[in-house]
């Protein structure tokens, strides 16, 4: 694995990074906050301001690419990272079972393959002699052949690996095995299969989840590093990058993320690794606040599926790597919270996939709630197919889509495959302002349909060389740090908070086309550049990109001139508009000429023109230590 994290000091296991620790909770007599833990705090994941949270567990706890919105989803409803993986034996006839004998004989009704020219099925036969049948036809090797016009009429979707092995000899056992594999399409398994879910928080009931003292972590931003140790033969590792470079606008602006697997075989013999990321399609949602009336900007979603839409999408870059994967869209006529489309997928070397050591499948279409029956397919025979087991449709269910590689190891083998993720939510909507998210400037050429898989088709042949700069900006911090600490321990752990502190500026943010930048405080008390905060914060800001943070005190300027004599209230009496007040200071008008601000706005309670805050700005406010 190339480009590695160089450093850092936020490392260890998951499990410990993510326990309790000994600070109490801050919770107060008139507020109790948002319950922030170590078990759901993590990195941010995405270009600023489009990003989810991702933990050392694996799990995706909240997110805030819905602009100045935090959504709760510490219940793991959805995941945005969901990987799972199986180890395996290499497929052969003596691992195939039966995984379901009922299921096996309905699907064999629909579609009635013959063995030595005649029906395979019959009432008398038990689930042993089944099985013993299927298996001698295929050590025959005439099962492809025998069933090959019926084959074509069923319109069975044989994987890119089956079609070539069918083009190099088609009776071999090795063919017959993928041929089955394909055609009974998750009913006949390879029994040697181990299958985790690599979030150690997953829900799954059918999946083991991965335990938490079996995962290294490390980040630095905008990078972070996953060591499973889960298999004894076979090590992974996975890297989690967000483009995130400093000095460039358009790449710290994109909606994109990228998870590089590396697969290394250290065992005598041969392995079969299955890796499947499973995704479900939010479009269509709104949020709700979760605590009516509280000041704060926690939320959670209401999924409306209406006309989701997912087709397969494929491309090749520089005569050497092929991407397979899904877009997502929603074809709604009704207004939502969370619009545009999401791309995922996988590209790997395309000299890998024609000699048949990686093979890659999607699924674009399965209902959200057959998600775990059908991973778990995928995993224990290392393929889906495109068959969308709809029953009666009515565009009104939630859909989730699947892609899945199959990688085949040597002993001594390695092999590199990256996830690549696009999630393209443009909207920015703070009550009577609409505008566009930054990047939106750059694809300009496209359409919002096809934007997404433009920025996919753009960023991903550029990947090694920004994770090349993204390790040198890196480093050159680290090198003026060491020049400046005497203690070069000191040192390694000021680079590594500098670093990981521009998380926060990702996912806090509200970033337009115009470069209008909004920082939200916290979740709890959700300013926009709150001044007193703002000041200590925008050194990362600084540092990431000067320019924007000169867009913002451009704002603070304006609204340094600005007047309005609208005569409000805030603190506890702002919707007590005849209450008696205990100070006269709880009362003013809006904006005194000459006055700094306290902040730029609140998400919920937004003033287009990004003149005059949320608070009074009438001279009485002061938190600003400039001592």
């Amino acid at each position: 694995m190339n480009n590695q994290i160089p450093y850092t000091t936020f490392n260890d296991k998951s499990q410990k990074l993510c326990a309790p620790g000994n600070a109490v909770e801050f919770i107060q007599p008139w507020y109790t906050p948002i319950s922030t833990t170590p078990e759901n705090t993590g990195i941010a994941v995405g270009g600023i301001g489009n990003t989810f949270t991702l933990t050392p567990l694996g799990s995706t706890p909240n997110f805030s690419f819905i602009p100045g919105i935090f959504i709760d989803n510490n219940s793991n409803e959805f995941n945005f990272n969901d990987f799972y993986v199986s180890l395996a034996d290499a497929n052969s006839i003596e691992n195939l079972v039966i995984r379901n004998f009922t299921e096996l004989k309905h699907f064999l009704s629909f579609y009635p393959v013959s063995c030595q020219n005649a029906p395979l099925l019959n009432d008398s036969l038990s689930e042993l002699q089944l099985l013993t049948k299927i298996k001698l036809a295929l050590t025959e090797g005439n099962f492809y052949s025998e069933n090959k016009e019926a084959f074509k009429r069923w319109n069975v979707e044989f994987s890119e690996k089956s079609k070539a092995l069918l083009t190099s000899d088609e009776t071999c056992p090795l063919t017959q095995v993928n041929v089955a594999v394909d055609f009974f399409n998750g009913l006949l398994i390879n029994s040697s299969a181990q299958s985790l879910s690599l979030t150690a928080t997953s829900s799954h009931t059918k999946i083991t989840a991965i335990e938490s003292a079996s995962i290294d972590f490390k980040a630095l931003y905008p990078m972070a590093e996953f060591d499973y140790h889960v298999f004894e033969t076979v090590s992974i590792k996975r890297k989690v990058v967000s483009p995130v470079v400093k000095g460039d606008k358009k790449l710290c602006s994109l909606p994109i993320h990228w998870n590089e697997f590396e697969l290394i075989n250290n065992g005598e013999q041969e392995k079969t690794v299955t890796l499947v990321q499973s995704l479900k399609n939010l479009l269509g949602s709104t949020y709700h606040k979760s605590r009516p009336s509280v000041q704060d900007s926690a939320c959670y979603l209401s999924q409306n599926p209406i006309k989701q839409k997912h087709v397969k999408h494929q491309f090749s870059y520089q005569s050497e790597r092929a991407f397979t994967g899904v877009c997502l869209s929603s074809e709604s006529p009704y207004a939502s919270d969370i619009d545009g489309d999401v791309v995922f997928g996988i590209d790997v070397d395309q000299q890998a996939i024609e000699a048949n050591k990686v093979t890659v499948t999607v699924k674009p279409s399965l209902y959200s709630n057959t998600e775990e029956d059908i991973i778990l397919d995928a995993l224990q025979t290392g393929r889906v197919n495109a068959h969308f087991d709809s029953g009666i449709y009515t565009a009104r269910e939630a859909l989730s889509a699947i892609v899945c590689i199959q990688v085949v190891l040597k002993p001594g083998e390695s092999q590199s495959v990256r996830f690549s993720q696009v999630m393209d939510h443009s909207k920015i909507h703070l009550q009577d302002w609409l505008s566009e998210k930054a990047y939106v400037q750059y694809y300009r050429d496209h359409s919002k349909q096809n934007r997404a898989v433009a920025m996919m088709e753009d960023i991903v042949p550029q990947i090694d060389a920004i994770e090349g700069r993204i390790v040198e900006r890196q480093n050159g911090f680290y090198e003026i740090a060491k020049n400046n600490f005497k203690d070069q321990q000191k040192a390694l752990k000021f680079s590594t908070m500098a670093m990981n502190t521009l998380s926060f500026l990702a996912e806090s943010s509200v970033w337009n086309v115009e470069d209008k930048f909004l920082v939200k405080e916290c979740v709890d008390y959700p300013f926009f550049n709150s001044l007193d905060v703002y000041f200590y914060g925008s050194y990362s800001l600084l540092y990431l990109l000067p320019e924007i943070d000169g867009c913002v005190m451009k704002e603070f300027a304006k609204a340094i001139l600005a007047e309005d004599s609208t005569l409000r209230r805030f603190w506890e009496y702002e919707d007590k508009p005849n209450a008696q007040l205990i100070d006269p200071k709880f009362e003013g008008v809006r904006a005194i000429r000459g006055a700094v601000i306290h902040d730029l706005g609140d998400p919920l309670i937004f003033n287009p023109m990004l003149t005059v805050g949320t608070m009074l700005k009438n001279g009485k406010i002061s938190h600003l230590n400039l001592s």
